[in-house]
């Protein structure tokens, strides 16, 4: 059933969604920046990656994660995947209408078109992402003539995530780009924050568009939708995640905070008289 939203209590907590650890850069990132604001970081990870899964079972996963969303009673939600933001927006806004919903596509587009003086702008993100051409549309609304050069990376997230072989995928999944020309990378998947300085190495003097970041600054763009915490508050922090995680690099990230896991997949509900027909079938066979 969708909720209606509009001004709500200071005390509900912005939901950071996405599908991996990259949520959690982008948590921290806006940590920073709000440190009064409640905050509750939901990582899918258990389905992850959504990047290279089938398109109907992400939309239909999205569906039971904003279950979930929906109990945590947000007063904002902020979108942490590129892949959710090209796949299945309208499965969250037909969810939650009136949410005010920080999406990451658009304003890391808009980032992008304004940085680059080229205009060609090579982006690495999901085979997902990249097929959808979310990144082609909204560079398009912001400069109709934008070079868009996107490199579906099959792997680096997961490799990102698992914390292995992340440099030799990386040379492997962008191989393509030497024989490109481009004077922005956009790194369309917030997974990739943590391979900043392998950019840097390997493209040498290019700009490079960090979407953890610019999500972040976009959550400007709906203050006038929601009334934030006082800023002599200290905001509380949640982990959620559904899946096998890396708890050493969590507990880095939040030394005081005890991540939990949490199951969208629950048990269904057993109607009572099925329960009481058992009862009767048990006494009957005594």
């Amino acid at each position: 059933m969708a909720k209606k939203h509009g001004y709500v209590e200071s005390t509900r907590p912005i939901v950071i969604l996405d599908s991996g650890l990259g949520g959690a850069i982008v948590e921290k990132r806006f940590k920073e920046k709000y440190p009064h604001e409640n905050t509750v970081l939901l990582i899918d990870n258990e389905f992850m990656p959504y990047g290279t899964k089938d398109k109907r079972e992400v939309r239909n996963r999205i569906k039971k994660v904003m279950r979930k969303v929906e109990e945590l009673e947000p007063k904002a939600l902020i979108i942490a995947c590129n892949t959710i933001d090209s796949l299945a927006m309208d499965v969250i806004f037909t969810t939650y209408p009136d949410l005010p919903t920080v999406q990451i596509v658009a304003p890391t587009s808009k980032k992008a078109v304004d940085v680059s003086k080229t205009k060609s702008i090579a982006v690495l993100a999901t085979p997902n992402t990249i097929e959808s051409q979310s990144y082609l549309f909204n560079s398009a609304l912001y400069y109709p003539n934008t070079n868009v050069i996107g490199v579906a990376c099959d792997d680096l997230a997961s490799a990102i995530e698992n914390n292995e072989n992340i440099k030799q995928t990386f040379i492997e999944e962008t191989a393509g780009l030497k024989d490109e020309k481009f004077d922005t990378i956009v790194l369309g998947c917030t997974h990739y924050a943590k391979i900043r300085p392998l950019l840097k190495k390997t493209f040498g003097d290019v700009n490079i568009i960090d979407s953890t970041e610019v999500v972040v600054e976009a959550f400007s763009d709906i203050l006038n939708r929601i009334i934030l915490q006082p800023v002599n508050k200290i905001g509380t922090t949640e982990v959620l995640y559904t899946g096998e995680v890396d708890m050493d690099y969590l507990k880095k990230l939040y030394a005081t905070v005890v991540p939990t896991r949490i199951d969208l997949n629950p048990a269904p509900k057993v109607k009572i008289e099925d329960e009481v027909e058992d009862i009767i079938n048990t006494i009957i066979s005594e």
